[in-house]
């Protein structure tokens, strides 16, 4: 090992701690400089988040709150109870009340589709439904399949009806206003289509 310090820099095994130190030096300030750009980069994005939903709370009537994961969002939105909660590691959860009459369970995610409306709910989305007839009363009508469409391309998302809540999930916090706002509209257009379901 000595031998191949010396043959790379040429220095005699007296100066090697000489050379380290400095090196050392040099490395320690280059992690140094670099977590301290993380937290400035981290900094930024967290107040660019914060800034973003509470222009959203302003424009909806939400209540913005600090979490301590990052900013939320709660109160009522077009007549339901809504949370919005998010965190850079997990990203962003959207829940919202609905009345799920016969307790029926469902999940779609989406397959990373182009978010075609005319295609078939199968095409666009993993559907696991444990009632066939909820889910054929439920995507009957093409009207809901284009409501939803938007989120086909959401990869790695997901939207969850479990008791009495639609939760929606995506690795991604939006920071977009207006998509937030679109979202949460098609959130709660699925979740009446679910309420008027009407089972025999």
């Amino acid at each position: 090992m000595l031998e191949a310090i010396h043959s790379c820099t040429g220095l005699e095994p007296a100066m090697y701690s000489d050379f380290l130190t400095p090196c050392s030096m040099v490395l320690l300030l280059v992690f140094l400089v670099g977590i301290l750009l993380a937290w400035l980069n981290s900094l930024g994005s967290q107040r660019s988040w914060a800034k973003s939903w509470q222009d959203l709370a302003a424009r909806t009537g939400l209540a913005y709150m600090e979490t301590t994961h990052g900013p939320g969002l709660s109160g009522m939105y077009g007549g339901r109870i809504i949370s919005l909660l998010g965190s850079r590691r997990s990203g962003m959860s959207v829940l919202l009340s609905t009345d799920n009459h016969y307790n029926n369970h469902l999940t779609l995610k989406p397959r990373g589709a182009s978010g075609n409306p005319n295609q078939p709910v199968d095409k666009l989305f993993s559907v696991d439904c444990k009632s066939s007839e909820f889910k054929n009363q439920l995507f009957g009508s093409t009207t809901i399949i284009q409501r939803i469409a938007p989120l086909a391309g959401q990869s790695h998302a997901s939207l969850t009806l479990s008791g009495e809540a639609l939760n929606f999930k995506t690795p991604r916090v939006i920071l977009n206003v207006q998509e937030l706002i679109d979202t949460l509209d098609i959130l709660c257009d699925f979740s009446k289509a679910i309420e008027e379901v009407k089972l025999t």
